[in-house]
């Protein structure tokens, strides 16, 4: 993660700066929800901004280091961001990835992280989700079927960056429009098919229990 961010005792912090603190310790709440899959808990998110939630799996669970909850009575609250996307007039949100795609081994492949990790694929090393943005890695049409090999066996590592056909870039908000229909996944769950895709960061959106 970029910074070096600690989780310490203190008051809450906004948006995550490199060397602050993050979070602070609070009591387990009672209500706590506890959620084992990004798509999950996007979804009790967008329900209730306010909740009570943790995780104990999926990427965002893995990008904070796996943290297990067990019976803990105190809990570090941290806040963390959420990716607003419009799809050609849909209204929908993810914790931790957007992707877009039609195969992985032709056409381009474009991924909006908020975290690093997708599934057991380090994509973005440098994404945090408290840091107000997200990390873009493009992977244009004309990346070889070779090439697409090696990197996709870098991946786990993260070592698949820097490569000239692949762009990485850090934003606040993008959009695209695709000359066919690409597949749509929100936190690796398919969302059917769309030709314009916008997504921006909403920082600060939840409070979040590790």
């Amino acid at each position: 993660p970029r910074g070096g961010r600690r989780l310490v005792r203190g008051r809450v912090r906004m948006t995550i700066r490199a060397g602050e603190e993050w979070g602070h310790r609070v009591e387990r709440p009672a209500d706590l929800q506890v959620f084992a899959s990004d798509a999950d808990l996007a979804a009790a998110v967008v329900a209730d901004p306010a909740g009570n939630y943790a995780v104990s799996g999926g990427d965002l669970h893995r990008s904070l280091g796996s943290p297990a909850l067990g019976e803990r009575a105190e809990l570090q609250r941290v806040t963390i961001d959420l990716l607003r996307i419009d799809a050609d007039g849909r209204r929908l949100a993810a914790v931790a990835h957007l992707v877009m795609r039609r195969s992985l081994w032709r056409g381009r492949t474009v991924a909006a992280m908020n975290v690093d990790h997708l599934g057991a694929w380090c994509v973005a090393p440098r994404a945090h989700p408290n840091d107000g943005r997200l990390d873009i890695v493009d992977a244009g049409a004309d990346l070889s079927w070779r090439d697409r090999l090696k990197a996709r066996s870098r991946l786990p590592q993260g070592t698949h960056v820097p490569h000239p056909a692949i762009d990485v870039s850090s934003r606040t908000s993008m959009s695209w429009a695709f000359d066919e229909p690409v597949g749509l996944w929100l936190d690796a769950v398919r969302q059917g098919s769309e030709r314009r895709v916008a997504v921006r960061v909403e920082p600060d959106a939840f409070a979040l229990h590790i």
